[in-house]
């Protein structure tokens, strides 16, 4: 859990290279939410230019549950 929460400080400063190591790492011991770390990981790879990285992220994000309005709110921002 404390990945995942680190992860979201570091977004929210717009560290998003340390963010995307921390929400992987929580990812791989299931620590919170796999949908919303899927998407967290999107997010951060679209604040970063890398929209290939971001498209497969959220795409699984999208399998995982994640609304579909919520993945074309990320547009917006």
């Amino acid at each position: 859990k404390i990945s995942a929460i680190v992860g979201e400080i570091l977004s929210d400063r717009g560290e998003y290279t340390h963010a995307v190591s921390l929400y992987e790492e929580a990812l791989e011991s299931n620590e919170d939410s796999k949908m919303n770390l899927l998407f967290s990981i999107g997010f951060c790879y679209y604040k970063l230019f890398e929209y290939r990285k971001a498209i497969f992220w959220l795409n699984k994000a999208k399998a995982a549950g994640y609304s579909k309005d919520d993945l074309y709110e990320i547009i917006q921002w």
